[in-house]
This record gives C-alpha cells, structure tokens and sequence, in this order.
C-alpha cells in the first residue's frame, strides 16, 4: 500500500474506533477480467502478424494491509503472466503500470497482447486453444 493510501486506511481506521457499530469487513477481491476481453480478442483467431497486437489496461486490486509497492507489483505480474499463461496470449511489450488510489486502490497495467502461436504456446506451456491446434494440424499437414 502507498503511502497515500495507508493514510486514508488509517483516517478509516480512527473513523470505526471513534463508531464501533460500524463493521470493518474487507470486501473479497475480485476476480481478474479476461485480457481476451479486454483486448477484443474473444475469438481464436491468430493475429495477421505475429509482430501485432492490441493494447490492453489491466486491472488489478492492490493487496489490503502495509504491504510494500515493490512486493504488491512483483504479486501484480506474477498475476499477469498466470492470466497471460491462461488465455494463450503473449505480451509484446512491457506493461506500464499506474495506481488509483482510493478505498479499492488499484494497478493498472498497460501493455500490448496477442495470441500465442503454437509454437510460443508449447514453449510457454500454454493449454492449447482450438484455434492455435487447427492451426498446428494444418501446418503439419
């Protein structure tokens, strides 16, 4: 949590001692939106040109507590590279990250995505997709 953050949650926090009616329920994460989605990739097509890809903004709900950045960002891509891993996409450039800061802070993560091709995805370990296996039985045949 950034510093400005953990003065608001500490605001909050002399709020509910001075209410003790008031609970002080941390509200469960939300699961991560589809980066297929979000970049306009719903379908299994491949992109054109291996070299393209569409840019996508990332959402991802910070970690409550006093959690250093360095370590919420290092949880934030490892988060990215599972969801990547998931969907069978690659990045094709390195995310750009800024914070809204609030009660639900947040990193935003900007970086530009595309479908894996069989190949990245069997290096990557990627579950495949019905797009890239057609793809794979016609190259091979």
């Amino acid at each position: 949590m950034c510093y400005h953050c953990r003065r608001r949650a500490q605001a909050a926090e002399a709020a509910a001692v001075a209410a003790p009616d008031v609970e002080d329920v941390v509200p469960p994460r939300p699961a991560a939106p589809s980066l297929r989605r979000l970049a306009g990739l719903e379908a299994d097509a491949m992109v054109a040109s291996p070299s393209l890809g569409r840019e996508v903004t990332w959402p991802w709900r910070m970690l409550p507590g006093g959690m250093s950045m360095v370590q919420q960002e290092l949880e934030c891509l490892a988060d990215l590279a599972d969801q990547l891993r998931r969907e069978g996409l690659v990045a094709m450039s390195r995310p750009r990250r800024s914070v809204q800061h609030g009660v639900g802070a947040t990193i935003l993560l900007t970086l530009t995505v595309r479908p894996a091709t069989p190949e990245e995805a069997r290096v990557l370990g990627h579950e495949p997709r019905p797009a890239q296996a057609a793809q794979a039985s016609e190259v091979a045949a």
